[in-house]
């Protein structure tokens, strides 16, 4: 075969030659006076070359005010469509944004004014960020996870039954801000002793301890007051933002689709398990102390732990840890949340967690109902769909592995004007029940039992923006 060049080509090889030889750098080019349209930018999307306008990229830059336009380089979206019994969501928009919304959540431990003392290396939390070592079981500098601190904006368009959750690291116009907040690295665990003068009990989030159940929500929100003015008992608002950023990172609301947890336990054997002689539960044990997951080197992941010492055989559980947080997805223990109180199946919400209390006050607003998907008779129902860009049921139908994934615990006829609130995770027996959705609602803030626990959370108050800030 011939690979001699044609006359043709040889043309055009020259005339490339010349335009390499005649080529500049872009530091020897002229430059422009200034812009006036008619320029033209090369610009590569999705590998393929094409010319934008210095209008088409000014669209996506900040006003003077340093609001963003709401376009797709200034967001990314998940969707699904209402009642979809796939638990996927799809992504649209700029994805890279993920990354800079990840960045912005960090481990930390903080003081009892809520300001962070140290910020703990992402690959190793025993260490600070500094390679240092740290002390994650003092109990007046409690390990968290910092989340928070981005833009969101939900819609929902009737014509087409979608949902969309839209988020931005940047202030984009109409989005509403999602204030910075603490979240336990670890489930609650209580101390007592008289560091204020007083003897107190505080609840704290510290390795190398057992968590702490039988704990009423309404002790353990004082407990949370009693270690500083900013910090609560977990609210189910703060559980709402956790969600959010696990179906954002993960596109799933199917939180057992992606770890295992600590879910496949016969309820039998539990309520024998005592662990009292090692400062455990003496029914309904823990089955590790926190830090199960520290060996851990990303912000995610799950560990497998031979229970050997349980009832009737050992057993295999896999603690698991998303955004640092241990065991925050389903199981072991049922989690009460505040912020929200059920009272005739009508769920009302407080304004500012601030103002966390447990009878309704003028600081509470209905968020939703729960009446018309009420179970017939008191029990379990498999949940389809939740209200808006939040934890709360709104439509009944699920399976297992369809709509969240999850079940609602409900009551058919509650006690007219008792205060139920709500409690997540569910348990070790639940098996595929259990989930960040799952909801138990047939409680009120003064129960304790076993197998019921809390959490720490905290605000930021070096944030300055109020949340839910919308911004214009």
């Amino acid at each position: 075969m011939s690979t001699q060049l044609t006359e043709s080509e040889v043309t055009k090889l020259r005339t490339i030659i010349t335009a390499c030889d005649n080529g500049k750098k872009i530091s020897d080019l002229d430059l422009i006076t200034c812009l006036n349209g008619s320029e033209m930018f090369e610009v590569v999307q999705d590998g393929i070359s094409k010319r934008a306008s210095p209008e088409m990229l000014m669209a996506s830059a900040p006003s003077q005010n340093g609001t963003y336009p709401d376009v797709p380089l200034n967001r990314v979206t998940i969707k699904r469509f209402s009642g979809q019994l796939s638990p996927l969501y799809v992504y649209e928009d700029n994805t890279s944004l993920m990354n800079k919304i990840l960045a912005l959540c960090k481990p930390v431990l903080i003081n009892r004014d809520s300001l962070i003392d140290t910020y703990l290396s992402g690959s190793n939390c025993l260490k600070s960020a500094d390679g240092y070592p740290a002390n994650l079981t003092a109990w007046d500098k409690p390990a968290m996870t910092l989340i928070g601190g981005f833009w969101m904006k939900y819609e929902y368009d009737a014509s087409t039954n979608t949902k969309y959750f839209k988020f931005s690291p940047y202030k984009v116009k109409g989005y509403k801000y999602i204030r910075r907040r603490y979240v336990g690295m670890f489930n609650g665990n209580t101390v007592t002793n008289s560091a204020d003068g007083l003897s107190k009990t505080f609840l704290c989030s510290n390795y190398d301890v057992y968590t702490t159940q039988s704990i009423s929500l309404e002790n353990a929100h004082s407990y949370a007051k009693n270690l500083g003015t900013h910090f609560r008992a977990m609210a189910d608002q703060d559980l709402d933002v956790y969600a959010l950023l696990f179906s954002l990172f993960k596109g799933t609301v199917h939180t057992q689709g992606v770890y295992e947890c600590i879910t496949n336990v016969n309820s039998t054997n539990w309520a024998a398990y005592n662990k009292s002689a090692d400062g455990g539960a003496s029914s309904y044990a823990q089955f590790h102390k926190n830090g199960a997951t520290i060996g851990l080197t990303t912000h995610e992941g799950e560990v497998s732990l031979s229970v050997t010492d349980f009832p009737n055989g050992a057993i295999t559980v896999k603690p698991n840890r998303f955004l640092w947080r241990e065991n925050s997805l389903a199981g072991p223990y049922l989690l009460f949340t505040s912020g929200r109180l059920i009272i005739d199946n009508v769920v009302w919400q407080v304004n500012d967690l601030a103002d966390i209390a447990f009878t309704k006050t003028e600081d509470f607003v209905q968020l939703c109902s729960l009446a018309g998907i009420a179970p017939p008779t008191t029990g379990w129902q498999s949940i389809l769909e939740t209200h808006e860009d939040t934890l709360m049921p709104s439509a009944i139908g699920g399976s297992a592995t369809t709509g969240m994934c999850d079940q609602w615990y409900g009551l058919a006829a509650p006690t007219a004007g008792v205060v139920y609130v709500p409690a997540r995770l569910g348990l070790a027996s639940y098996g595929a029940s259990a989930g960040l959705r799952c909801l138990r609602s047939n409680l009120g803030p003064s129960v304790a039992t076993a197998y019921y626990g809390v959490s720490l959370a905290s605000d930021d108050p070096t944030d300055t923006v109020a949340d839910g800030t919308i911004a214009v």
